[in-house]
């Protein structure tokens, strides 16, 4: 009896180590084997010895997915007809061009592809759990993301993630490597400013790996995003609904700026496709990333450009979550009508157009050739790029111009004018560094200290704080919890850019003018340079990318603690009434 109680119970035996790092193990073997090319795509081993070392990741895909003992199973039955498919064109094409390389790509990559598919929904699965706790699904996330950052800088060290001429691990093994990680940095915090030339040094491969780190960061922080104020919106949408109007909102993005560019910039109906799903993630995640080194300034003009930009970026800023709240109808429901913090979609959004209409004003004043104090500037070292001429010299629309600028200088960035000295009047500078330490909305993918610090004190202002009985554990005002916050949260985050900055200028033998903006722009996670970002040294580069991961990382800890003590509060609130 006891014998036939523990064969019904049969509890799972949990791998051995050495069956669980299997796996893991096998995909580096893969991955060694599908990039280990030079600049042109040519294997840099023999294609034979290549498929021999994706053997073991087809071992180790049998046994993960177990589909040796479920084999009878659905699912086990569509996996194995899809890699028999794969494998058999893989042969089919081996036959044709007589290699055996598309036997390799095919079968590696459509292995390596589905175990990491599968790694990534996992991790999804996790977020959904969590989805009510900001700060386990910020622990959650972070080490996942730490993960894809090594490897994507191991990605972008490598020969085929380079054009030919670029100076790579042959010149400088050490100043590469650290630059490979100062792009992969800047690509996973949403920044895109990178140490090499995005659209003219890297190939297609290290472009694209590049953008995928981002739509993978983007999402990830979308998801913290909607964790963090779901607890203060009415509505909160769900996260499957978040990540569907993103992807949404990119593809219409795409349909619109495909038929903007120029010949000379994309010749191709391949490449105008390209440059479309570039910049618009990097306007819907705020990563600043662009295909001209100087900027999409000559396209301002376009109204497709302009708008299409304009939008995404406003969108990604502002977040999903509090578009959602906003569209929402104005019914309430009973148990939510005394919730004032609800305001904060509201607050958000308006600070947003405020901020959008006076930043626009004063940078169209401060870059008038009449503005009084927009002549005050430094005097300017070199002529500007006829590309991209200084925001004074641009008066073809000026207004056009201040609102593009002013819609991504606290996100995107997307080096929409340019910020080298000279260029800009002081009071301009002044004006992009204090947007950019603002930021963005705590829903969305900007950097900064965000706007909702601010909101959270003013819609915390008309919270009534009532109790039942004055009980000496009746918790504090929410009020006072707040101002406290936000001191801390406002004093701390002036001590890192004032420390960065001190920093980097430490590091880099660079003017004053540009370490500051560098600085600043790096752990506000905004997307534009001076155009130092491309001469920082290595121990510059190093500093820049402490300063990166600081400004994403803090602010996310800081908003998931200070709406867990809102949270515990009110729930303090609730058993002593």
């Amino acid at each position: 009896m006891p014998k036939a109680a523990t064969s019904a119970i049969s509890p799972q035996v949990p791998p051995r180590a050495m069956h669980s790092l299997l796996l893991p193990a096998s995909c580096l073997l893969a991955a060694v084997a599908l990039l280990c090319r030079n600049s042109h795509g040519e294997l840099l081993i023999h294609a034979v010895f290549a498929d021999l070392l994706v053997l073991p990741l087809l071992y180790a895909w049998f046994r993960a997915r177990n589909i040796p003992k479920a084999v009878g199973s659905t699912r086990s039955i569509i996996d194995l007809a899809i890699l028999i498919v794969v494998i058999l064109t893989g042969l089919v094409l081996c036959i044709v061009k007589r290699s055996p390389e598309p036997a390799l790509i095919a079968t590696g990559g459509y292995l390596l592809g589905t175990t990491c598919l599968d790694a990534l929904a996992r991790v999804c699965s996790k977020a959904q759990d969590a989805l009510h706790a900001p700060l386990h699904l910020v622990r959650i996330i972070l080490p996942s993301w730490l993960i894809c950052i090594l490897i994507v800088a191991i990605l972008l060290a490598l020969p085929i993630a380079t054009h030919s001429g670029v100076a790579d691990y042959r010149h400088n093994f050490v100043s590469h490597v650290v630059g490979s990680a100062h792009s992969a940095v800047s690509a996973a915090c949403l920044i895109g400013t990178f140490t090499l030339d995005f659209a003219n040094d890297y190939t297609r491969f290290g472009q694209i790996v590049i953008v995928l780190l981002t739509q993978l960061s983007g999402f990830a922080f979308a998801a913290v995003g909607l964790s963090l104020v779901r607890p203060l919106l009415l509505r909160p949408p769900s996260l499957k609904t978040v990540m569907t109007t993103a992807l949404v909102l990119q593809l219409a993005g795409c349909a619109v700026l495909v038929s903007a560019w120029r010949n000379e910039d994309a010749s191709t109906l391949i490449e105008k496709c390209w440059w479309s799903i570039v910049h618009a993630g990097s306007a819907m995640w705020n990563s600043g990333i662009t295909m001209r080194t100087d900027g999409i300034a000559t396209y301002f003009v376009d109204r497709r450009v302009f708008l299409t930009i304009s939008t995404l970026a406003i969108a990604g800023s502002l977040g999903i979550p509090i578009l959602y709240e906003l569209l929402a109808g104005k019914s309430l429901p009973n148990s939510a009508s005394n919730i004032r913090l609800g305001r904060i979609a509201t607050f958000d959004a308006f600070a947003a157009f405020i901020l959008l209409l006076l930043t626009s004003a004063a940078l169209f004043y401060l870059e008038h050739p009449a503005s009084v104090l927009g002549a005050h500037r430094p005097p300017i070292p070199f002529e500007p790029s006829v590309n991209q001429p200084a925001m004074v010299d641009s008066r073809g629309a000026p207004w056009v111009l201040a609102v593009l600028v002013s819609a991504t200088i606290r996100s995107a960035g997307l080096q929409s004018i340019p910020a080298s000295i000279g260029t800009l009047s002081w009071g301009s500078y002044g004006l992009i560094l204090a947007s950019m330490f603002v930021g963005g909305s705590v829903a969305g993918t900007a950097g900064g200290i965000r706007t909702s610090m601010f909101g959270l004190i003013f819609t915390a202002s008309s919270e009534k704080e009532r109790a039942s009985s004055p009980r000496k554990q009746q918790p504090g005002s929410l009020r006072k919890l707040l101002f406290s916050r936000v001191l801390m949260g406002v004093g701390l985050w002036i001590v890192f850019n004032l420390a960065g900055t001190a920093l980097l200028s430490a590091t880099t033998n660079a003017d004053r003018y540009d370490t500051a903006f560098e600085a600043i722009a790096a752990i506000n996670n905004v997307g534009m340079t001076t155009g130092l970002s491309t001469h920082l040294t290595t121990n510059g580069r190093l500093v820049a990318i402490i300063l990166m991961l600081t400004g994403r990382i803090w602010p996310l800890y800081f908003w998931a603690n200070t709406i867990s003590k809102i949270m515990d509060r009110r729930t303090l609130k609730q058993s002593t009434e």
